[in-house]
């Protein structure tokens, strides 16, 4: 398969896309923009909401928060851009988010072996389909082996926020951030009432 990324930016203008987050996402947006939860969360991060039938056509997992189920995303402009697409360029693209690294790719793992294929929105966005050289297949398995393991632990991480909510941690946007970037120390991160 063929694929260049051409920086049109229809990727990064899309109204219909969600840039979905990880923890690891949330670092590296930290880390780049030098903001902390609450300017994260005010300028930054949205909790997209979402119910059932929405969240089962997720590759990542939704959070808890005090208005239900929400995927944590980018927040867009108005006209649909992302936050960061400056002149057809991302402004952050060394800290970009985990979903932007793989575009246009999809990785899963399924009995033990990654698969990969092109997302369906790619198919009607990028123009890059298709041009430039072939993909080697050791690039493609090197991103997709490390984003189904930020995925993995993402879901990880989700799980206990969801134990923590049922247990009466109150479920405040702001909080999860800042527990999602207290994760970056290493050390064991525990959530009590």
């Amino acid at each position: 398969m063929k694929f260049e990324c051409l920086k049109c930016g229809s990727c990064c203008r899309d109204k219909r896309t969600i840039v979905t987050l990880t923890h690891r996402d949330i670092i590296r947006l930290a880390e780049a923009t030098g903001m902390n939860e609450k300017e994260l969360v005010r300028n930054i991060l949205v909790f997209y909401q979402c119910d059932e039938s929405a969240e089962r056509l997720l590759a990542f997992p939704s959070i808890e928060t005090y208005r239900g189920k929400a995927v944590l995303g980018l927040r867009k402009r108005e006209d649909g851009s992302c936050v960061f697409l400056n002149n057809n360029l991302c402004s952050i693209y060394p800290s970009r988010p985990i979903t932007c690294r793989t575009f246009p790719f999809t990785f899963s793992i399924q009995d033990g072996w990654l698969r990969y294929g092109v997302a369906t929105r790619a198919k009607d966005l990028c123009l890059g389909l298709g041009k430039g050289r072939e993909v080697d297949e050791k690039s493609l398995a090197e991103i997709g082996w490390k984003a189904a393991a930020e995925i993995k632990e993402y879901f990880r991480i989700t799980s206990l926020w969801k134990r923590a909510t049922q247990s009466g941690v109150p479920a405040i946007p702001e909080l999860i951030i800042k527990l999602l970037l207290y994760s970056r120390s290493g050390e064991k991160l525990t959530v009590t009432r």
